[in-house]
């Protein structure tokens, strides 16, 4: 006779088995090819998050198991052309929420919503905030803030030295994007000096959110309602940014206030994100957002805007460094286009005059995409059949950017750096099909703020600068995603010295 004990364990060794048997055999998706574990575990592919190893990991999947993939109980991942109109083009296949839940700050937000009716009316405010009209606004503020501030830190530090100095381009990209955001998003220096929060304390949010979004991908129940109010001292990054963001519409509103009553004294507040926010209205109702909503889309912002325009430019020179020939064609271009060093080059002439910078800044987006994991979509009513596999209702699928943008079918010779793939009679077509800011009706909604910023980086300090590598084995420093795609070790030394004038 069985004791109380050994009932248990066998009790549970049937589930196991029956569960295992179940998924293997029986399981809407056991037909799908795809690994063991990714069959039995849900989140099996989400460890690889923490671990820096995920957008490799996808691709050494398709290349095993082939174009449609299970990697965990309910998801899917799949490289097929043809289907991307259809997962990504519409709403029909809403965002996942299991995924999405965990970059909600404080409330849902443009990137972070499932529900397709909250997207479309919030989408309505603000889509104005990022349309060109706006970014025109801003220009000035970026180039002045970014590009122009680092080259004066460089070039003072080569006057200090009196020769080449060396520079840390990780380091200073995330100087760069980080003043951009508090020229454009925080108010100017003066406001982010009154409330009195340091960039050391902003920079431990950013590290406490990226670490906790990769943890609720393994842990999802964290990001629900019920446990999240009973775990915010895990998440005090995210609360710490929406709380920042509050104080910053408060300040701005205190700033219109005093320029109305006393304009020859305080001047009128910047055109700035902070400012568009609050001007902003529903073109059909009028209604505004209210101010939790506005400071959940400002901290967005924040911290969007840092991290992967900072390592998308590490990434653009990392480029140029370890393909001396591309980078000898992109200054000859720009030299030759623009010989008068004495004004700045406005983000419209970047993309009509210079073909082959704009080139290199979609290989270089193709090759290192700051943001490569897969995107999922909830598969609707009646499921989805992909390459003879159907995929039922309630499913996860996606694409991986970074094995779609390795894909030899997409992209040819994948592997290779060849910024020439987006000149010539098919170079339109490939740009349509880079996907480092998504596609379709979910498109990253500040990807041309976030280009914009690239643009005016790349021109001007590649304009002043002559650059080379500090590191001789450079083209070999590992490489991790966490989930960013970054360098590992967070560095990128470049000689630099001043460009002479011809």
């Amino acid at each position: 006779m069985l004791d109380i004990q050994s009932g248990v364990w066998l009790v549970l060794g049937i589930g196991l088995l029956t569960y295992v048997v179940k998924k293997l055999f029986m399981d809407d998706l056991s037909r799908v090819p795809g690994p063991l574990m990714g069959k039995l575990l849900p989140f099996w592919m989400d460890i690889s998050v923490l671990t820096g190893h995920y957008t490799t990991k996808l691709r050494r999947l398709h290349e095993k198991y082939g174009p449609v993939v299970q990697i965990g109980s309910s998801t899917v991942i799949v490289l097929d052309p043809d289907v991307i109109p259809t997962i990504y083009g519409t709403h029909r296949f809403r965002k996942s929420p299991t995924f999405y839940e965990t970059f909600r700050i404080a409330e849902h937000h443009l990137f972070s919503t499932s529900d397709p009716k909250l997207y479309a009316e919030r989408h309505k405010i603000v889509a104005s905030i990022y349309g060109p009209a706006s970014l025109r606004k801003l220009e000035q503020l970026v180039y002045g803030s970014g590009p122009k501030k680092l080259l004066n830190r460089v070039m003072a530090k080569y006057e200090e030295k009196s020769g080449p100095v060396v520079v840390d381009f990780f380091d200073e990209f995330r100087m760069l994007t980080f003043s951009v955001i508090v020229e454009i998003a925080m108010g100017g220096e003066e406001s982010f000096r009154s409330l009195n929060v340091s960039q050391d304390q902003l920079l431990d949010w950013f590290n406490s959110f990226a670490l906790m979004q990769g943890v609720k991908l393994v842990i999802p129940v964290l990001g629900y309602d019920s446990l999240y109010r009973y775990c915010s001292g895990l998440f005090y990054g995210e609360r710490g940014f929406h709380k920042y963001a509050l104080q910053i519409i408060e300040l701005r509103r205190q700033r219109i206030k005093n320029h109305q009553a006393d304009p020859d004294r305080y001047p009128a507040p910047p055109q700035d994100v902070v400012q568009a926010f609050l001007e902003a209205r529903h073109p059909e109702t009028g209604e505004k957002l209210s101010d939790s909503a506005m400071a959940t889309e400002i901290a967005v912002q924040l911290i969007s805007g840092f991290e992967t325009t900072s390592t998308a430019l590490t990434w653009f020179f990392y480029a140029l460094l370890i393909h001396p020939e591309v980078h000898d064609k992109v200054i000859d271009e720009l030299l030759t286009t623009f010989p008068d060093r004495s004004k700045p080059i406005k983000a419209a002439e970047i993309t009509q005059k210079l073909p082959y910078l704009d080139a290199l800044i979609h290989e270089t987006l193709r090759v290192y995409a700051p943001a490569a994991f897969a995107f999922p979509r909830l598969v609707p009513d009646g499921g989805i059949t992909i390459q003879g596999h159907h995929i039922p209702e309630g499913m996860d699928v996606g694409i991986s950017v970074y094995s779609w943008h390795h894909y030899a079918e997409a992209f040819p010779d994948p592997d290779t750096f060849n910024p020439e793939r987006f000149l010539g009679p098919e170079g339109e077509n490939n740009k349509r099909k880079v996907m480092a800011f998504l596609t379709g009706v979910r498109q990253c909604i500040g990807r041309r703020l976030a280009m914009m910023e690239i643009q005016i980086t790349l021109v001007h300090i590649l304009r002043e600068l002559k650059l080379s590598p500090v590191e001789s084995d450079l083209a070999s420093k590992p490489i991790i995603s966490f989930p960013i795609y970054y360098l590992k070790d967070k560095k990128l030394l470049v000689r630099v010295e001043p460009r002479p004038y011809q």
